[in-house]
């Protein structure tokens, strides 16, 4: 047990004052969700779009430092920057002209303390139009 008396309290508790401050005015990533389902589709020349809705809920600019996805027939769009409590969007678009089961992984890596890695995922089954 460590005693603490006089000035040595008044220093832990600006320093603790100080890491809590930090911790709660940072940014945070909130993804509303993390997983899209394309269903069972006609596989087509059409490219298949899924959006990823995310908010800032921090008080400080989060940055999405690099989005990498597992796949060639995946492209995906998003912003840089989000200032405190806007929302945007992670745009996953899949393209692939063969029939079969979609099950693929995006990984977010961020600024936000907390979470400095969001896997999203998509899936889904295309097929050959029966003639």
């Amino acid at each position: 047990c460590i005693k603490i008396i006089g000035n040595d309290m008044k220093k832990l508790i600006l320093i603790l004052s100080f890491v809590v401050s930090m911790i709660s005015y940072s940014q945070t990533i909130e993804f509303t969700n993390v997983f899209f389902d394309f269903g069972k589709i006609e596989n087509s020349s059409d490219t298949l779009i899924a959006k990823f809705s995310f908010k800032n809920k921090g008080t400080q600019k989060l940055e999405l430092l690099s989005v990498k996805n597992s796949c060639k027939f995946i492209r995906v769009s998003y912003p840089n920057i989000l200032n405190p409590n806007e929302t945007d969007f992670v745009i996953v678009k899949y393209y692939n002209p063969d029939p079969g089961f979609i099950n693929k992984i995006i990984i977010v890596n961020t600024n936000d303390p907390q979470q400095p890695v969001v896997i999203l995922r998509i899936k889904g089954e295309t097929y050959k139009k029966q003639q």
